[in-house]
């Protein structure tokens, strides 16, 4: 399957012929007493070394050993004389069920075989013991055949020895108490054991845990972690290292270095293309988050995802059904792939559908350059071959020179491909994934088919096969010899021969008009030119194209046909012709058409050849309109998602958003207007119009942009279609008409929250159902953005004032900080606050207040002494809804009390916004501007989604004033307020 096509390596947990783990198993009682007969006559051959326990007489009883460091020094053939083995020391791990015992003293760490010794119920790790045995080597390294084992009392665990992976993997660290630090790729159940796997740059190593009490799957992931335990071994049955792991007890081995993200999905957004790009902070080691379409999914194995600037190959184990076409976030750990970045152990989650990205057309030379690794891409070629490979049906294909593989898994509807006959042209539709040598040079690739349809037959095989061959040959042959018998009677049928010649000419005739037939019937533009460029044929495709009549274009030079840029293109063709180069394939121009337009086509070009010679050029061209068409809006895409990440502010990605739309299509005038649906105000938060200035922000009337946001459909708005709308009240004709414009809503959440705009002025522009479909492509993205923009914008607005509500002394001045910040970043020229009384009777004015001009003081004097019940006036009526609401023209509002004062200032819109826990109003934050500003709208709702957080964080403080009015009566604070 893809998975194991993409990844290689042992498997680990085989047979137990395959491989072995650190578990060791005695032979009875008899082997022990052959060894020790065969002792006596080994020791003759005994010299004197270092250790210990060869300083023993070539006669006698064997020393006992005393030190776990002098078993392991011991020589594999001298481990197995079984000398006496009396430790003290700690176990490090004992896990009773499946017979591993692990021991450590001052010396060094040992395994120890229990199977048959003596093992004292209750025997945990920590315990001060004292082993009894004989010394042993089975398989790997010496070890300790227990015959009983003391519990001493209780101790503490050794200190564990940092280690890198590098010295696990030399063995030496076997069954020694070590740690070892990395950050956790994943965390699951493995044979009844909690078993988490840690990275330590390019290296995995896995840690099981005896206890996995206290031990959270979901809070593992991704954190940085210093584990200590016993380093146990997996080996195959010579003995041979493959593998290493850490024997944990418990959760208290576990030390957290750095946490893991509290809310996973809340790392930064990274388009594909950016992911292991140079980045001068930050590493490669932690996960990271894309979004994007599938475009290929083995659930449980691997998915393909694609969002617009790149793909990228996700490695996933992560259950359940996923289809082609949802759109989903994933977090992964980053990995290079061949040609595109891969997600290793990732988790993902749906978000919707989307749009599947159309395959790209390619040949088998541009997918072996690397540049289509990951893509949807569509290729063609003749079958030659099927086959079983492990769960899949795989497909021979050739296209022209290279042999290439297309592959589809059982479980997908791969067994109904097994009927194709071979030699068949077939068109492909799959996912590319290339191969690359040690070098990165691409050296094959494959195709993954995503189900049978992606297979389509072009062509069926050619009659004349081998078997066809020769039986013509074998017919000819008898019908040369049957010429031969009657020879003589063919001169006297001349006449008859007469008959057959002139069928002859007639069959050739015939095949001259099939081909004149093909020639004038081709869907591609066919023509044929002299040397010097003269046009000498043209099909009815190159009348259509190009406007002019064949016998318009006959004798004409097809440089005339060609825009005057790529002249020079076509001048090296020719050139070439005389110089005897070959042929020149694949120019891309442009047709000057005889209407003025110009079409993009690509040209291929062969020579006609007579009597060795180039007496003429037969020429191709393809209208690739809707290909160029796909570039720009998917080079669009790519932009606006970078601009997005990069832009200092939304006004400032509204104004790239604008230049890269105008790009597309006549769009100088142009506006973005949104919607905020809990206080019903439609703001023109960007908007260029050569005729008209900005709408103010206003409540939902019958104008042409709340009719696109009501209708949540796209419109092109001919002057016909807006002429009906008025004539059926759908909307109330305002401002200068355009000749026309085209409209789009904005979504998020499955619902319209805005809409995008492009009109024209001018005679002669007209927009149609491409430009329509263009800006639906690009509101799309659009729409993404700003969303992702003014998230950038509340996280940096809510860390600006918690770090200034944390240094307030009080509740007041925590929201005169909370009001400073907020105006501050907003521009806003005043803030002001009411908070509940205790009996939660009415609002009154909170001292905290905060201004940015002088003359205010007049409209904060008629405030201080005003008291608001639930639905009274403008605090009120927030109050009672626990929405935000918004005012325009406060000077003309009934139920403003402060009328008269906001008049006298300048006032003319005022905010509310409430600041919650959870439906509990904590207090009412008021905002006031002299004029409506477009990005004003923006600023209101990232202030209300900041203002939803800040309630418990003010409760906080509201609490801790408290305690120290409880302990030190404070004195009375007169109201003040800031400039």
């Amino acid at each position: 399957m893809l998975r194991q096509a993409r990844r290689s390596g042992v498997e680990q947990g085989g047979g137990q012929e395959g491989m072995k783990m650190r578990r060791r198993f005695r032979s009875d009682w008899h082997c022990r007493v052959l060894r020790t007969l065969a002792a006596a006559g080994l020791l003759v051959f005994a010299t004197s070394s270092a250790s210990p326990a060869e300083e023993h007489p070539a006669t006698g009883p064997l020393p006992t050993l005393t030190r776990a460091a002098q078993i392991r020094e011991l020589p594999p053939n001298r481990a197995k004389l079984d000398f006496p083995v009396r430790l003290q020391g700690v176990v490090t791990y004992f896990d009773h069920p499946r017979g591993d015992l692990f021991f450590q003293d001052s010396s060094g760490g040992i395994w120890v075989d229990s199977a048959n010794g003596q093992v004292p119920a209750g025997l945990t790790a920590g315990d001060r013991v004292e082993v009894e045995g004989v010394s042993a080597f089975t398989d790997f390294a010496p070890e300790i055949s227990l015959k009983k084992i003391r519990i001493l009392g209780r101790g503490a665990l050794p200190r564990a020895r940092r280690v890198a992976y590098s010295d696990l993997k030399s063995g030496r660290e076997d069954s020694q108490w070590v740690a070892f630090e990395g950050v956790v790729r994943w965390a699951e159940e493995q044979g009844g054991l909690f078993t988490i796997g840690i990275a330590q740059g390019e290296n995995r190593l896995r840690a099981q845990f005896l206890d996995r009490r206290g031990l959270e799957t979901n809070s593992m992931v991704d954190a940085r972690v210093k584990v200590e335990g016993a380093c146990a071994s997996v080996f195959n049955a010579r003995g041979q290292l493959l593998d290493v792991f850490l024997h944990v007890p418990s959760a208290a081995q576990l030390h957290i270095q750095e946490p893991a993200p509290a809310k996973p999905y809340a790392v930064p957004w990274q388009p594909i293309l950016s992911v292991l790009q140079f980045k001068t902070r930050g590493t490669f080691e932690h996960r990271v988050r894309i979004e994007g379409v599938v475009t290929l999914a083995h659930p449980g194995s691997a998915l393909y995802v694609n969002d617009g600037t790149d793909s990228a190959y996700v490695e996933t184990k992560q259950p359940g059904p996923i289809e082609v076409g949802e759109r989903v976030e994933v977090l992964g750990f980053p990995a290079t792939g061949v040609y595109s970045p891969t997600l290793q152990d990732a988790v993902f989650r749906k978000v919707g559908r989307g749009a599947i990205p159309a395959p790209i057309p390619i040949t088998s030379d541009q997918a072996l350059s690397g540049h289509f690794d990951a893509q949807l891409i569509q290729i063609s070629g003749r079958l030659i071959d099927l086959s079983h490979q492990e769960d899949d049906e795989v497909l021979a294909v050739v296209d022209g020179t290279r042999v290439f593989n297309a592959r589809l898994g059982f479980a997908q509807g791969g067994s109904s491909l097994a009927a194709l006959a071979r030699g068949r042209q077939v068109r492909l539709i799959g996912i590319c994934s290339v191969r690359a040598d040690a070098n990165g040079t691409p050296i094959a690739f494959r195709i993954w088919l995503r189900s049978p349809s992606d297979l389509v037959v072009l062509e069926r095989p050619s009659w004349f096969t081998l078997r066809h061959a020769l039986l013509a040959l074998a017919m000819m042959a008898l019908l040369i010899v049957v010429a031969l018998y009657w020879v003589g009677a063919l001169r006297r049928k001349v006449e008859e021969q007469t008959g057959v010649l002139a069928l002859r000419l007639e069959r050739i005739s015939a095949l001259e008009e099939r081909y004149r037939e093909l020639f004038e019937n081709a869907s591609d533009m066919l023509f044929t030119c002299g040397l010097r460029g003269a046009i000498v044929a043209l099909n009815q495709a190159g009348e259509r194209m190009t406007g002019y009549s064949c016998q318009e274009v006959i004798g004409k030079g097809i440089r005339s046909l060609i825009a005057l840029e790529y002249s020079r293109l076509i001048a090296e063709v020719f050139e070439s012709s005389e110089e005897g180069k070959g042929c020149v394939t694949n120019l891309q121009v442009e047709l000057l058409t005889k209407d003025g337009r110009r079409v993009p086509v690509e040209i291929s070009t062969n020579f006609m050849m007579a009597h060795q010679a180039v007496v003429g050029i037969q020429g191709i061209a393809r209208d690739i309109t809707e290909r160029k068409r796909a570039e720009r809006l998917r080079d669009a895409a790519y932009r606006i998602a970078h601009a997005a990440g990069s832009a200092e502010s939304i006004e400032a990605f509204f104004r790239s958003a604008h230049k890269i739309v105008g790009e597309l299509m006549p769009a100088d005038n142009f506006y973005i207007a949104l919607y905020d649906s809990p206080s019903g105000i439609l703001s023109f938060s960007y908007y260029v119009d050569v005729k008209d200035p900005a709408p103010p922000p206003r409540k939902l009337r019958k104008g042409f942009t709340e009719y696109v946001l009501r209708m949540g459909q796209p419109l092109l708005a001919h002057p016909e279609v807006l002429q009906e709308l008025v004539r059926r009240g759908e909307i109330e004709p305002r401002g200068t008409n355009p000749t026309d414009r085209v409209a789009v809503p904005l979504r998020a959440n499955d619902r319209a929250c805005g809409v995008l705009v492009v009109q024209s002025y001018a005679e002669g522009v007209w927009y149609g159902e491409d430009e329509k479909n263009a800006l639906v492509f690009v509101s799309d993205q659009v729409a993404l953005a700003i969303a992702r923009k003014q998230a950038e914008e509340e996280r940096r607005l809510l860390h600006m004032i918690t770090q200034a509500i944390e240094t307030s002394e009080d509740f007041p001045s925590a929201l005169r900080a909370a009001l400073q910040k907020i105006c501050e970043q907003t521009g806003w020229p005043f803030g002001e606050a009411w908070v509940p009384r205790s009996d939660g009777s009415c609002l009154e004015c909170s001292p905290a207040c905060y201004g940015l001009v002088p003359k205010l003081a007049p409209f904060r004097s008629a405030s201080e002494t005003l008291t608001f019940r639930s639905g009274q006036g403008f605090p009120g009526r927030t109050w009672s809804l626990a929405q935000r609401a918004y005012w325009a023209e406060l000077s003309l509002d009934r139920d403003f009390i402060r009328a008269e004062a906001a008049r006298l200032v300048g006032f003319r819109i005022g905010m509310a916004i409430p600041v919650l826990v959870g439906q509990e109003v904590v207090a009412i934050m008021g905002f006031f501007v002299f004029e409506a500003r477009p990005q004003d709208q923006g600023w209101f709702q990232i202030v209300s989604s900041v203002a939803s957080q800040l309630g418990t964080v003010l409760l906080r403080k509201r609490a801790d004033e408290e305690l120290r009015r409880a302990k030190v009566p404070a004195a009375p604070r007169p109201n003040s307020w800031r400039t």
